[in-house]
């Protein structure tokens, strides 16, 4: 648009018509008029819409964090612990919040070469422990090192735990999934795990699957601990979620 003209320059000739360039002036400055209007409506428009997505995102984040009765988010974070030379691991609250606790283990070591890892169950939040020879029964295969064997309680001498993972190493350590079923399977307490590990007298890396249940007793568990057979988790962490009722 053109510069503003002398505001005390006339309008009009001698003649009382148009002059040219004032003219001319005001029909530049009606249609930069018109495209600032169209521009404002259509900024408006814009903004309404991103106004309409902030308030749909808002509302997932709050479903999500606040999720209706009976609608499943997905995994619940309950709670963590790290290692730090640490005879044991203890998680407690177990209950029948969720159908299915997981407990994440990563990089846990042992100041032991070639101890295994277990995991035992209680049912008095932790004060003991049920570790009476034969409680458990369980499975798993652990493929490495140029093997594929199968493993079981029977063939470890004693079932008193369920062995999560192969012989793990001070160096290497363990990182496993667990999935805990309190009073799930038939009545009885049970679990399933996966476990990658470095096996020392193996001379590789070892994957194992498996999973037990209790023999005998309907009683939920309400408090799960992990330990080593031999020596104290020097590093690692391990978290519990819940995986909510649908």
């Amino acid at each position: 648009m053109r510069a503003p003209l002398d505001p005390f320059s006339k309008v009009t000739n001698e003649d009382s018509r148009w002059d040219p360039e004032w003219y001319s002036w005001l029909q530049d400055l009606s249609t930069t008029t018109t495209q600032l209007q169209a521009n404002v409506v259509t900024l408006q428009a814009s903004l309404a819409a991103q106004q309409a997505i902030n308030t749909a995102q808002q509302a997932a984040i709050t479903a999500l964090q606040n999720p209706p009765p009976g609608v499943s988010p997905g995994l619940i974070f309950i709670s963590s612990q790290v290692a730090n030379n640490s005879a044991q691991l203890v998680f407690t609250g177990i209950d029948n919040t969720y159908d299915t606790y997981q407990f994440h283990i990563t990089s846990l070591r042992t100041s032991s070469h070639n101890a295994a890892l277990w995991m035992q169950m209680s049912l008095d939040g932790g004060a003991t422990w049920k570790n009476t020879a034969n409680i458990w029964t369980w499975v798993y295969a652990y493929m490495g090192g140029s093997a594929v064997n199968l493993h079981s309680s029977t063939l470890e001498g004693s079932s008193a735990y369920f062995r999560i993972g192969g012989a793990t190493s001070s160096t290497w350590g363990n990182s496993s999934e667990v999935m805990l079923y309190p009073n799930r399977n038939q009545n009885l307490n049970a679990a399933s795990w996966r476990s990658v590990d470095w096996y020392d007298a193996g001379g590789g890396t070892y994957m194992v699957i498996g999973a037990g249940e209790e023999a005998s007793d309907s009683t939920p568990c309400n408090a799960v601990r992990f330990f080593f057979a031999a020596g104290v988790m020097v590093t690692g962490r391990i978290a519990m979620y819940g995986l909510k009722k649908s």
